[in-house]
């Protein structure tokens, strides 16, 4: 139980490291009006969800899988996925997005299960 927890605390981490990696990369300065506002949205999208999950890290599995961070990242991974989604299009967009966001789905998944989300 006590590996589980250490486990669950480096997923949330390295979901939280992969973030800040994303945001690095955004392109929020950019001279294209179009792609900064792109890249401003998904941002902010990013940094609720960084809020969200820091909260669900001290909570229990059923609370966890209860909270509204996991359904928030389970809606930005499949946004990831989505070619039209301005999030998905912008993650892309970026150097080592599309790795960057397979990580991220990994965490998901681990996380997911572990909190018994299928």
């Amino acid at each position: 139980t006590s590996n589980n927890k250490i486990e669950i605390k480096q997923q949330f981490s390295m979901t939280q490291g992969s973030f800040k990696e994303l945001l690095e990369k955004l392109p929020i300065d950019s001279t294209d009006a179009e792609e900064a506002k792109a890249a401003k949205e998904t941002a902010e999208d990013i940094e609720d969800l960084q809020d969200s999950l820091k909260a669900v890290e001290g909570m229990t599995p059923e609370e966890a899988k209860e909270s509204s961070a996991m359904s928030k990242f389970r809606r930005f991974i499949k946004d990831l996925e989505s070619a039209g989604d301005t999030v998905g299009k912008t993650i892309r967009g970026v150097k080592k997005g599309a790795e960057i966001a397979r990580e991220l789905a990994s965490y998901y998944n681990e996380i997911a299960k572990w909190c018994g989300l299928t």
